[in-house]
């Protein structure tokens, strides 16, 4: 969900049976610098952040972390990568923010089929099983 002008939310949503582990790799193709609990800087101003119980490592190279700036060529880059274990389904929440005064910090909860993710200052949004994602308060 896009709240203009500065704030991207992204709810993905993976189901299974069992335990599972589930993986995301967020490529920033900047700079990434850790603030604090699980936000990150990405170059100058932009921010990335994922609410907890996710484990977040920034990696540099390696398997996952690398770019192409021209055809032909190949170079290490910072990569984020995010892991959950767990039964079932899993979400997984994101909120990047792209403007400095916007929100640093995000929450999830899941709430039976509903989710709802939280960012700091006070922004609420629910995320239906159908329908489009709405928000509460905060905006």
């Amino acid at each position: 969900m896009l709240l203009k002008p500065a704030l991207l939310v992204v709810l993905d949503d993976v189901e299974g049976a069992g335990e599972m582990l589930v993986e995301q790799f967020w490529h920033a193709g900047q700079e990434v610098r850790p603030e604090g609990g699980n936000v990150y800087r990405l170059g100058g101003c932009a921010r990335l952040m994922f609410p907890a119980p996710a484990a977040v490592s920034c990696e540099w190279g390696g398997e996952h972390g690398w770019r192409s700036r021209v055809f032909g060529t190949k170079e290490a880059a910072p990569v984020l990568r995010v892991e959950v274990r767990q039964a079932a389904r899993v979400s997984l929440a994101a909120a990047l923010a792209v403007r400095t005064g916007a929100p640093a910090g995000v929450n999830l909860r899941v709430e039976g089929a509903g989710r709802r993710v939280w960012c700091a200052g006070g922004m609420e949004i629910v995320f239906p099983e159908a329908g489009r994602p709405e928000v509460l308060a905060g905006r």
